[in-house]
């Protein structure tokens, strides 16, 4: 009993400690998540990416309500299981102040012991429930890794596909997650001392009813002290059914307790799933208008597209003449150039020839003057002597004339 209550101990720390180990990756998954911008994304990328976070959300919800469905199945058991120990408490009473005898006392103390082992034995079958829901919450708590697992991969792939509106369902979804992983952690802590009490209050029991027989086995056998005897082992007993029925009456009251709060815990829970389920299918069906209009988009997007394509062919063509025009061009202008070449080349041969006329030219007008003036110096030099000798030759005539 002893070595199975620190057993069950020892997995509660593990969990406790498993439990703020998941807290810390989840709150630096937190932190990592809100600090993504909002860069442009691919749609269908972004598709994806919503579609895996609600699936995992999915997963998370189904989790959630099997783990309701077995606090319930295991709130049920422990009520039948309170209701069975308060009859048998009551019996036991009965049957205690009915009995006279000693012997009738220590056959009802051992009737009573095999209660007890019975409620032992009933206590350890809600240990092993107890280890049950232990193990169960061992495989959310690799459900819960796996989870962020995926929501690291999904920060991966966040820094380049994601939208606002997805941060913050993921950030409500790890808020939701530590949350839920804070009320594990109490509802195990009351397990716990609900587990503890219950073990220190039937240890307790089960030594006073081993005083009980101690004192039963002493009145046999001395039977002058009897009668004394017996009635301090009625009024021990009736010490010990008082004991016994106050203490699982606080048990029971301790479970109703921890039940309702739990049970108004759960629905409290319950509602809200349903709450974030049906927002979840408005965000679906949004999800889905918001895919028919990008279809639309695409589908007009694609037609642009191909009529794009369809002038990017028209014009490639016209580059295409334009460019065989092109080549043309520069093939004739080659030819002009080369023309001009020779042009400008015989041009110069003809300049040359040019100029050297026109420097003969210029000498031969130099010699035209030079040989004009002479021969206009020789003419008025001739004329002068002409006139000089018709001057003469008339003052001759003159002088023959008066002679005569």
């Amino acid at each position: 009993m002893q070595h199975e209550q620190l057993h069950l101990r020892n997995q509660i720390d593990d969990i406790l400690a498993e439990n703020k180990t998941i807290d810390k990756k989840l709150e630096a998954l937190k932190t990592t998540t809100v600090q993504i911008t909002g860069e442009s994304r691919d749609d269908a990328t972004r598709e994806k990416f919503t579609n895996d976070a609600l699936l995992n959300i999915k997963k998370q919800i189904d989790s959630l309500e099997a783990e309701n469905n077995e606090l319930r199945s295991l709130n049920k058991s422990s009520r039948k299981r309170i209701q069975i120990l308060e009859s048998e408490i009551q019996n036991y009473r009965n049957y205690l102040c009915e009995s006279k005898t000693v012997a009738e006392i220590k056959k009802k103390y051992e009737t009573a012991m095999l209660v007890l082992e019975n409620t032992i034995q009933t206590q350890k079958t809600q240990i092993t429930k107890q280890t049950q829901v232990i193990e169960n919450l061992f495989q959310q708590k690799d459900q819960l890794n796996k989870h962020i697992k995926n929501l690291e991969q999904e920060k991966e792939t966040a820094n380049s596909a994601t939208t606002t509106g997805t941060i913050e369902k993921l950030k409500a979804k790890l808020n939701e997650s530590t949350r839920q992983t804070k009320e594990l952690q109490l509802s195990l802590k009351m397990a716990k001392g609900v587990i503890e009490e219950r073990y220190e209050r039937e240890k307790c029991a089960l030594q006073k009813v081993q005083e009980a027989l101690s004192i039963a086995e002493a009145a046999v056998v001395d039977k002058e002290d009897a009668q004394k005897r017996e009635q301090v082992v009625k009024e021990e007993c009736d010490n010990l059914a008082s004991t016994i029925g106050q203490v699982m009456d606080e048990a029971a009251k301790k479970v109703d307790q921890d039940m309702d709060e739990m049970r108004r815990k759960f629905s409290e829970k319950e509602r809200s799933l349903l709450e974030f389920q049906l927002h979840m299918k408005e965000e679906i069906k949004n999800q889905k208008r918001f895919n028919q209009i990008l279809e639309t988009r695409c589908n007009r997007f694609q037609q642009k597209y191909k009529d794009s394509m369809k002038e990017v062919e028209n014009l490639t063509q016209q580059l295409e003449s334009a460019v065989k025009a092109l080549v043309e061009m520069e093939n004739k202008i080659s030819k002009q150039e080369s023309l001009q070449k020779i042009l400008m080349k015989r041009a110069e041969e003809k300049e040359d020839v040019i100029q050297n006329y026109i420097k003969t030219n210029t000498r031969l007008k130099e010699e035209y003057k030079k040989t004009l003036s002479d021969i206009t110096k020789k003419f008025e030099r001739q004329i002068y002597y002409l006139q000089n000798e018709i001057a003469r030759l008339r003052a001759k005539y003159h002088l023959n004339s008066e002679d005569k």
